[in-house]
């Protein structure tokens, strides 16, 4: 007897006045709700496990857009590559003492420009570094057809070394911290191929060796260099740590925080290893500070309007149905409107610019904000209103003194949710030119709003274009901050209407 003959018999047994037809059309409908039910418990399992590879992938990516490679090296500062009398001619011409590295040296002009060329370049500070590998590592250059080769191998191993690290060379040169003649200890920060590479070889296994960032390392360094990296890599010279930063704060002429180099310190870079969100989040922060000023009070009033004091006609009818439609337009079509009407019609020349970016997003804000704001105005009890008008007060009165401060929970929700959907928001950005390479941050009170200026979400996209793993690294990172953006923004809303609904 299969199972549902038995529950077919039981039903019999249970309900005498059950015919054995009723029965099987019961059974087949309790069978079909078995089936609903594990189909709609298997769909959600299957999101769940598409969610977790998902976050796996982006979290497990983001680690090395986080960090980054160090090589500690002992790097001779030789007199005879950089000569102690051009560095003390460019000492003299910025303002430093001179003397220091030189006896007696009588600045000049013509001087002091030739030795800016020699200073000011880090050519002669890559040679110190290729030097350095040339005395330490020399006997693994072998086999190459002339000293031209040779040294061309010892040229690619020493661009490893970030542009950076050889920009810290020079600077403490000239500060005086470091001196001609002397060997000093320095924490280099490692290029892109060898920072990936460093980040992938815990262990070399034919994994490794055949993976892309290999084969991509050995497009820029050959086999010889290679075993210099791993030489380091072995020796323990190479540490990989947090390289974050914080980007430089002015507050009424007051530095509230000093800028250090790192991912949330440095902004656009053409170089992955020195590139960061600084830039990008500073323009998100900017933009969403517009969309506050003009889409929150305009918002509110609108729904306060529609709400409480609009007439019910046509007209108010046509109004309803549009702005919720516009809820629901893509937000490439705002970007569009902003595009065509505020930069080439009403403002030409300020592509690009954060107000700009952010007005284009308090349009795509703005029906999300009224909806939001009707909602919570709606759901205020009507005795507040009949209340107040019974005291005496008008309707203006009651409105905006009782109904809309008890709203103000629902609303700020609501706001809120608006804000961090626009923050999300890439195409609109595209459209108005909310990409540009931003080399810096800008210092607040410069005018940033008017500034060309990045968003975090274009950032991001700028970054996934590019092949080069570590970008895709700082990609994942990208994701990774605006996720928590966007998740802590959504997190606020809740607990601002869980705290709301509970007071009540």
């Amino acid at each position: 007897m299969t199972e549902t003959d038995a529950m077919i018999t039981s039903h019999l047994h249970t309900s005498p006045h059950l015919t054995e037809a009723a029965a099987r059309r019961r059974a087949a409908r309790q069978r079909g709700e078995l089936i609903f039910r594990s189909l709609g418990l298997a769909a959600l399992g299957l999101a769940a496990l598409f969610l977790v590879a998902l976050m796996y992938s982006v979290f497990k990516k983001s680690y090395n857009g986080f960090v980054q490679s160090f090589i500690t090296l002992e790097i001779p500062l030789d007199a005879e590559i950089l000569d102690p009398e051009d560095l003390a001619q460019y000492q003299a011409s910025v303002g430093i003492t001179p003397n220091l590295w030189a006896a007696e040296i009588t600045p000049t002009a013509r001087g002091a420009k030739s030795a800016s060329r020699k200073v000011q370049r880090t050519a002669a500070y890559k040679k110190m570094v290729e030097a350095m590998i040339d005395q330490n590592h020399g006997e693994a250059f072998t086999g190459y057809d002339g000293d031209r080769a040779r040294n061309k191998a010892i040229s690619q191993t020493a661009g490893m070394i970030s542009t950076e690290t050889l920009l810290t060379i020079r600077d403490r040169l000239v500060s005086g911290e470091y001196r001609l003649g002397e060997t000093v200890t320095v924490r280099a920060l490692a290029a892109g191929d060898a920072d990936v590479l460093f980040k992938d070889m815990k262990r070399q296994t034919r994994k490794n060796l055949d993976s892309e960032n290999w084969i991509l390392l050995k497009e820029s360094i050959d086999a010889n260099g290679l075993s210099v990296l791993t030489s380091w890599r072995d020796g323990r010279l190479v540490s990989i740590r947090p390289y974050l930063g914080v980007p430089r704060l002015d507050l009424l002429g007051w530095t509230i925080l000093e800028r250090q180099p790192g991912f949330f310190g440095s902004a656009s870079s053409t170089k992955p290893e020195r590139a960061g969100i600084a830039a990008a989040a500073q323009g998100t922060f900017l933009m969403l500070m517009v969309v506050v000023v003009l889409s929150v009070p305009v918002g509110v009033l609108a729904a306060v309007y529609l709400e409480k004091f609009a007439p019910r006609n046509q007209f108010t009818d046509f109004m309803e149905i549009n702005i919720n439609n516009l809820a629901a337009v893509p937000s490439i079509i705002f970007g569009i409107l902003g595009a065509a009407v505020i930069i080439q019609w009403l403002f030409p020349g300020s592509r690009g610019f954060p107000i700009v970016g952010g007005t284009v997003l308090s349009f795509m804000t703005l029906p999300t904000v009224i909806i939001a704001a009707r909602a919570a105005i709606g759901a205020v009890p009507p005795s507040y209103e009949q209340a107040a008008l019974g005291m005496g007060a008008s309707r203006q009165q009651a409105v905006f003194q009782h109904v809309l401060p008890a709203a103000l929970p629902g609303i700020a929700s609501g706001v809120i949710i608006g804000l961090a959907q626009a923050a999300g928001e890439t195409a609109p950005l595209l459209m108005v030119g909310m990409n540009a390479f931003i080399k810096d941050v800008c210092e607040v009170g410069t005018g940033c709003l008017m500034a060309r200026g990045v968003g975090m979400p274009s950032q991001i996209y700028q970054w996934a274009a590019d092949d080069d793993p570590l970008f895709q690294n700082k990609t994942a990172a990208g994701i990774v901050c605006l996720l928590a953006l966007v998740i802590s923004m959504n997190a606020l809303a809740t607990f601002i209407r869980t705290r709301f609904e509970r007071s009540n």
